[in-house]
């Protein structure tokens, strides 16, 4: 039935309201009231009763909105037309009631004033249409608009997210991208990445995203989605068993998903589901939440296995690159770029660097004598004891043949000596065993240079420390030389 059109209304006061009563009863299914000008209900139609569930005997003398307006109810639509009326004017407007019982109802509520011969006004007559089939229609509607507009802002966040995966230079880099993202893709929960140890008896805590707190590693036996090989809802099965990395009495829900490359596991996304998240689904339950969020969650972490098998690929590539294939140290490449930019650093903070540069003595001769695969021995141990000693910020590295350097920042020329003379004597004593033979002793000739003290560029540095090198070898070998303990000579090899 359509919404009659309602205008401000002249008539007389009504002197037999069971006359209209029984008149609109016949024809009308809307809920009519009427109202004095103090807005309180002087007579309402059965149809009122039918919709509200209040008698005309409980409304009689009361204000509409005390009886039928609830917690739910905008308070801002209400306040809307509190000052139609005071206007006296004619407002339509759609409103959340309650019933008698308590129940939830929408109307769509048209109030007009009543004004007498004299134009003197005298009453409100509202009428109210139950719309509530119609609103759920709508909210289901713009349910399903904002789900779609929500997938849709998903699949480009999913989408840049993957860019952004995908370029990291690094998976330090990678880590950032990854906690940045995953808290815009999934709001409505807090996370974290683990990633399998070297050994591979513990998942250690790579990036978090959220407030939520997280332990720093867990074991492989914590959680069920690793024990499972699968991904694991807490809190939208019939049993539930929370996993021991939780950590909490009663957990709220969350999602475990493994991490896997080239078919390995190599790590975990843990999402904690929040209460507020609700608010996300438009005021669905939590599980609601979780199991809309779950299919999302998969890609995130499809994406996010495949970036990490990627990072680890590309650091693979790089550090095969930067790094001598016989000794394990860094090879010239990378020392020269870091040279490069130690100066720059040491420049910038006014703090001293060393540069240390090492020859096995005698190599040539020795390669000669027992070939080059005892050679190869010797530069493998000799690279094995670099890497032990020079550690805490120092950087050993094979430039060539029987070439070493080690790189030393914040280190002054006195405290470049004296590690370099004391790893000169640990090699002087080293046992080498080549097919089940001792080799002859090993010694080194090492000379020390500083910046600024005796060079102010990456070239110069590296020149002053070959000179003191090869004073060294001149002075007998198995010896260290500083700058100052150069005199002018030529490397005798």
């Amino acid at each position: 039935m359509p919404t009659p059109h309602l205008e401000p209304v002249v008539m007389p006061r009504p002197a037999a309201p069971d006359c209209y009563s029984a008149i609109i009863a016949d024809h009308v299914v809307d809920a009519i009231v009427i109202t004095g000008v103090d807005g309180l209900v002087e007579w309402a139609n059965p149809a009122f009763t039918t919709l509200t569930g209040y008698t005309m005997s409980e409304a009689a003398g009361r204000k509409p909105g005390d009886l039928l307006q609830g917690q739910d109810t905008d308070g801002e639509e209400v306040r809307r037309i509190s000052a139609a009326l005071r206007d006296r004017r004619r407002i339509r407007s759609e409103i959340l009631n309650y019933t008698k019982a308590g129940a939830a109802y929408w109307v769509e509520l048209n109030i007009a004033p009543v004004f007498d011969a004299q134009g003197v006004h005298t009453h409100f007559i509202s009428v109210e249409r139950d719309v509530t089939e119609r609103m759920s229609l709508q909210r289901d509607m713009q349910r399903a608009l904002d789900a779609e507009q929500r997938r849709k802002e998903e699949r480009r966040l999913l989408f840049e997210t993957t860019e952004w995966l995908y370029t990291a230079e690094s998976q330090e880099e990678l880590l950032s991208v990854i906690g940045r993202c995953m808290r815009l893709l999934i709001p409505e929960a807090d996370g974290q990445l683990f990633l399998y140890s070297n050994s591979r008896d513990a998942l250690v805590l790579a990036t978090t995203w959220g407030d939520r707190a997280a332990p720093d590693h867990i074991e492989p036996s914590d959680c069920w989605s690793l024990r499972k090989g699968r991904a694991y809802g807490y809190g939208t099965n019939l049993v539930d068993f929370p996993c021991n990395h939780v950590g909490e009495t009663q957990p709220q829900p969350y999602l475990c998903i493994p991490i896997t490359a080239s078919g390995d596991t190599i790590g975990l996304v843990h999402l904690g589901f929040r209460r507020p998240a609700a608010d996300r689904a438009g005021g669905c339950d939590l599980r609601a939440v979780l199991d809309a969020r779950r299919e999302l969650a998969l890609l995130c972490a499809e994406q996010i296995s495949l970036a990490l098998a990627n990072a680890r690929l590309r650091d693979q590539l790089r550090d095969q690159s930067v790094r001598d294939p016989l000794t394990g140290l860094m090879n010239r490449r990378w020392f020269l770029d870091a040279m490069r930019k130690e100066i720059a650093r040491s420049a910038m903070a006014d703090r001293p660097m060393s540069l240390i540069s090492i020859d096995v003595d005698h190599f040539k001769q020795f390669n000669d004598n027992h070939g080059h695969d005892a050679g190869d021995t010797v530069l493998r141990e000799v690279g094995r004891a670099m890497a032990d000693f020079f550690t805490g910020g120092l950087f050993p590295c094979r430039i060539g043949g029987e070439e070493f350097v080690v790189l030393a920042p914040d280190t002054d020329r006195e405290r470049a000596f004296q590690r370099a003379d004391g790893f000169r004597a640990i090699v002087a004593e080293m046992t080498i065993r080549y097919l089940g033979d001792m080799l002859p002793r090993t010694t080194l000739s090492a000379g020390v240079a500083a910046f600024p003290a005796d060079a102010t560029t990456s070239q110069a540095l590296m020149t002053q420390a070959d000179n003191a090198l090869y004073a060294a070898k001149r002075g007998g070998r198995n010896r260290v030389h500083r700058v100052d303990d150069v005199e002018t000579g030529r490397k005798d090899g």
